[in-house]
């Protein structure tokens, strides 16, 4: 890592989409949990993201960007449960995603960070102070991912037999079960 590309996580631009990731991921999806705030973080992160890893191998930005984007579709289709389901069978944190095409939008922002990573550097700044930047970084690209598993005991009765119940529930129109 260059002493000159690593600076660009100090820019103002980086330091504004990972506020934006950080801020979205812990403080607004708890808030408001819709549509916008899932996009939100897909734009900043994949802005964020491409730019930490050109930081770190500036001579690779244009393969960073198509591993960027290529990667992102993988993990925004339905071909990735494999992954996750193989991971979350370890004894680690889980991880989880919502498939929505509609996310790869984001897209967008990879050659914006690739333009962006050409023309700004950032502040000269101690090395320490990019390496907490790196730190909370990683934080904060997992954190949109991590799965809060909670159990759930609900036990409900009903005026009617068990029998009865699934008769009547098989009777249901199939598009309301």
């Amino acid at each position: 890592m260059t002493d000159r590309s690593s600076h660009i996580l100090a820019s103002p631009g980086f330091l504004i989409g990972l506020s934006l990731l950080l801020t979205n991921d812990f403080v607004f999806k708890q808030q408001f949990h819709n549509g916008f705030t899932g996009k939100l973080s897909d734009f900043a992160g994949l802005f964020v993201f491409s730019l930490f890893w050109m930081a770190f191998f500036p001579r690779h930005k244009k393969l960073i960007c198509v591993s960027t984007a290529v990667l992102f579709v993988f993990w925004k289709s339905a071909y990735s449960q494999f992954a996750i389901d193989g991971w979350n069978s370890l004894p680690f944190f889980g991880i989880q995603r919502t498939v929505d095409y509609s996310d790869l939008s984001a897209l967008l922002t990879v050659p914006l960070s690739y333009y962006y990573s050409n023309i700004s550097t950032g502040p000269r700044v101690s090395s320490k102070f990019i390496y907490a930047i790196a730190i909370v970084s990683l934080v904060a690209f997992t954190a949109t991912q991590y799965s809060h598993k909670e159990s759930f005991h609900n036990q409900y009765e009903f005026q009617l037999s068990r029998k009865q119940l699934l008769e009547r529930m098989s009777r249901l129109p199939k598009d309301e079960v």
